[in-house]
């Protein structure tokens, strides 16, 4: 499934750390291993990732340098860290 655009509109995507996008919005530690096995490339092996969508992929440039790395995962530990619950 691709990412279509009609005209006037645009997929939204959050950088917020909820790069699985968890439908109760928090980050958890699941978001920081996603980001790290994709900046890894076991998505290339592993059949699991055929769920991982393209909006995730970019998600999960939480700083929004144009890549996918460990300072994304470090990012995201630490907003675990400091996540109220």
């Amino acid at each position: 499934a691709g990412i279509s655009c009609v005209e006037g509109t645009a997929p939204e995507i959050n950088y917020d750390g909820n790069v699985n996008q968890s439908p109760s919005g928090l980050v958890n530690i699941i978001d920081a291993q996603l980001v790290y096995d994709l900046y890894t490339g076991v998505y290339l092996t592993d059949p699991a990732f055929a769920n991982v969508s393209r909006l995730m992929r970019l998600a999960a440039d939480v700083n929004g340098d144009g890549s996918t790395d460990t300072t994304d995962v470090q990012i995201i530990v630490s907003l675990v860290q400091n996540q109220e619950v």
